[in-house]
């Protein structure tokens, strides 16, 4: 079988790997694998399970994958039992200069990464990422103490105190909730406050405790949170404004970071064709709030393209004005001149 380089796009930014690849299959066969590297870089051990259905293959396939990095020994692979991950026990791709940093910038630049600088960026991606996800005790040990709180309110029928929760557009305020629907593994709460339906993120309580009240919970019967809830999780408004329709075709990269801080959007995602090869998925959704997406394009628009719709490209210009070139500059970039 004759061998061939393949070029992988990554982020404006190619990368080269060598795999004997005479047909489409083979071709598909190299890009899970890539995908299946990227997944395996961070902090945490993968179950297979998990990785076929992020990568869309039988499990028996998932193993082929991994029997194939192995062989090629680029990379050493950790597991326990049927959960996996890539180990990285040495620092050969460490960045030791300011001058290899330089020399890094101009190889994305010119779509000319090797191998060894092709690690150097998974690796800033792999501990960025680890950072992102340490454990927090404190934190974790806060939120067990909210989950139990509400878990006994929804039992009792009983309302609860959010002390100092902070929204998006307002001043940490305490609000007086009846807890209908609770998400452990999101972290969220949905409840009931003053007839309205809300959903309470964890991560916005700012004060120290949920408290339990002996006031009765409103009649929750008529209220289904998940009835109009778009694929993150959020509500109809209660201003009644329209559903936000977003159109974004991804590249491999892209698509694999989706499904990977997004799981859920796997089912909104189909084949896209087109004269630009690159951007083979597309993602079709329906949004009440466009940050989430937004965030996701807006930090990488040199791997997704935003089709539509005219609403969802002006909103989410509209954020990468006001989140990125105002807020996101302005803080993080300094001179001295």
């Amino acid at each position: 079988m004759e061998k061939c380089f393949y070029i992988y796009k990554t982020n404006n930014f190619a990368v080269s790997n060598e795999y004997a690849m005479p047909n489409k299959k083979n071709n598909s066969s190299a890009l899970n694998i890539l995908r299946l590297e990227f997944l395996l870089r961070g902090d945490k051990l993968i179950k297979v399970e998990r990785l076929a259905m992020l990568l869309n293959v039988s499990e028996r396939q998932v193993y082929r994958y991994i029997s194939e990095i192995r062989k090629q020994g680029k990379v050493e692979l950790e597991n326990e039992g049927d959960t996996y991950r890539i180990f990285e026990k040495n620092n050969y791709a460490d960045i030791n200069s300011t001058e290899e940093l330089i020399l890094l910038y101009h190889a994305i630049q010119n779509n000319s990464l090797d191998h060894l600088q092709t690690q150097k960026i998974l690796k800033i991606i792999t501990q960025s990422t680890a950072l992102w996800k340490r454990k927090d005790v404190e934190r974790e040990k806060k939120i067990k103490k909210f989950t139990e709180v509400i878990k006994v309110a929804i039992y009792k029928k009983k309302k609860v105190l959010i002390k100092g929760y902070k929204s998006r557009d307002s001043d940490p305020s305490d609000r007086i909730v009846t807890p209908v629907l609770l998400d452990e593994e999101l972290n969220k709460l949905y409840g009931l406050e003053n007839g309205n339906g809300y959903c309470f993120n964890f991560e916005r309580i700012t004060g120290k405790k949920v408290e339990l009240l002996k006031k009765n919970a409103e009649p929750t019967e008529n209220w289904n949170p998940f009835e109009d809830a778009d694929p993150f999780g959020f509500l109809k408004p209660h201003d009644n404004r329209a559903l936000i329709d977003v159109q974004v075709t991804l590249n491999e990269f892209a698509y694999s970071l989706l499904i990977r801080q997004f799981p859920v959007m796997s089912k909104y995602l189909t084949d896209y064709k087109n004269a630009n090869k690159n951007y083979t998925y597309l993602l079709t959704i329906s949004v009440w709030d466009i940050q989430p997406i937004a965030r996701f394009c807006v930090g990488l628009l040199h791997s997704v393209k935003i089709l539509g719709s005219d609403d969802a490209i002006r909103q989410i210009k509209d954020y990468a004005d006001s989140k990125v070139i105002k807020e996101g500059y302005n803080k993080n970039f300094f001179s001295n001149i």
